[in-house]
């Protein structure tokens, strides 16, 4: 269940994450041949202070009937995301990209 939940995302924020992303493609098609690259790292739920501390989705936890546990199992890591941006600055020959970071509703790994 926690897996879908996660979708769920306010209007300002779906809009706010939309604008980083086009503007990071609108920079790297200008910037195309000029040796460098530009993507979006664009996680779901992450476990930080700032989540556990604003609750971490009670609204959608009670709208869903699921525990507080369950719901940040789901969540990625700092460090789930310092591995994507890591792997964006060294191995990536891409530019101009919007790279999902979920876990696998299967395994639970990112």
């Amino acid at each position: 269940m926690a897996q879908s939940v996660r979708r769920i995302v306010t209007g300002h924020d779906a809009a706010g994450k939309a604008g980083g992303v086009r503007r990071g493609m609108g920079v790297a098609k200008r910037g195309v041949g000029a040796g460098g690259g530009v993507n979006a790292v664009c996680p779901t739920s992450v476990d930080t202070d700032l989540s556990a501390r604003s609750g971490g989705g009670d609204v959608i936890r009670e709208k869903f009937g699921i525990s507080a546990e369950e719901m940040r199992k789901s969540f990625l890591s700092p460090e789930d995301i310092a591995r994507a941006v890591l792997y964006l600055a060294t191995d990536a020959d891409f530019t101009g990209r919007a790279l999902l970071i979920d876990r696998d509703p299967d395994t639970g790994e990112p």
